[in-house]
């Protein structure tokens, strides 16, 4: 393997000292422009790439954030994923993905890691772990962001950002849009047990049937995993307990 350039070869090789090879590759003045241009040259023929870690204890700064998702496999959170990604790079940041199946103290473990790894934020999609331990987790990071998680219990510190659907009001207007076409027997796919926006949409759905005069059957609110076969085999266990 190829011994790694350093600033140091390339200021032996042009003659010039550390200080002004650094000056140079982090374009700061006072070079002549001579002098730049032939480091510059020597910086593309040698191969040069200025070390990460050292750039990161100059600037403080890793230029990577880190991204928690529940389950990469679901659609909606891949997805995320992919605008992070995308916005990411457009402002020159690298994403470490953690995808922690649906696994609460996955969670914890993975922004754990993200603090070891100095990463300059995090990105919290619907987070299963519950709010006290979350908060506490974020604390060690500077720079926060929870997607789509609703707090009943006590809201994040004022640095976290937050960014969520409202799956109170979703989950009413399906059940209202089902209702209007004449159906009376309406079940629902919960989703995880744990997912808050699960149980915000069940208020919602419930909330519809109230104002429609009807009663809501706990029996076919049925939990499930968020997945497509969790989803298929959910929905046929239930359609053939209420076949008419």
């Amino acid at each position: 393997m190829s011994q790694r350039i350093t600033m140091g070869d390339i200021a032996d090789k042009a003659g010039v000292s550390l200080m002004t090879v650094s000056r140079v590759v982090n374009k700061k003045g006072d070079v002549n422009p001579e002098t730049r241009r032939r480091v510059e040259q020597l910086i593309d023929d040698l191969g040069y790439r200025p070390s990460a870690i050292a750039r990161s204890l100059a600037t403080q700064r890793t230029g990577s954030l880190g991204l928690v998702v529940p389950d990469i496999s679901n659609p909606y959170f891949s997805g995320i994923a992919h605008g992070v990604m995308e916005v990411a790079y457009e402002e020159g940041f690298s994403v470490l993905l953690n995808d922690c199946e649906e696994d609460p103290e996955r969670e914890l473990e993975a922004l754990d890691v993200f603090d070891e790894k100095r990463v300059d934020g995090v990105i919290v999609a619907a987070p299963r772990v519950d709010s006290q331990r979350l908060f506490v987790a974020l604390a060690q990071h500077s720079k926060a962001v929870i997607v789509n998680r609703h707090f009943a219990d006590q809201q994040p510190a004022a640095e976290v950002g937050y960014v969520a659907n409202d799956d109170q009001e979703g989950g009413r207007k399906i059940t209202e849009f089902l209702l209007s076409h004449g159906h009376r027997l309406i079940g629902l796919l919960a989703g995880p047990r744990m997912s808050y926006g699960s149980q915000k949409r069940i208020l919602g759905y419930d909330a519809a049937l109230q104002a429609a005069g009807l009663s809501c059957d706990p029996n076919i609110i049925q939990y499930c995993p968020p997945t497509f076969e969790g989803g298929y085999k959910t929905t046929a266990r239930l359609l053939g307990e209420h076949q008419k």
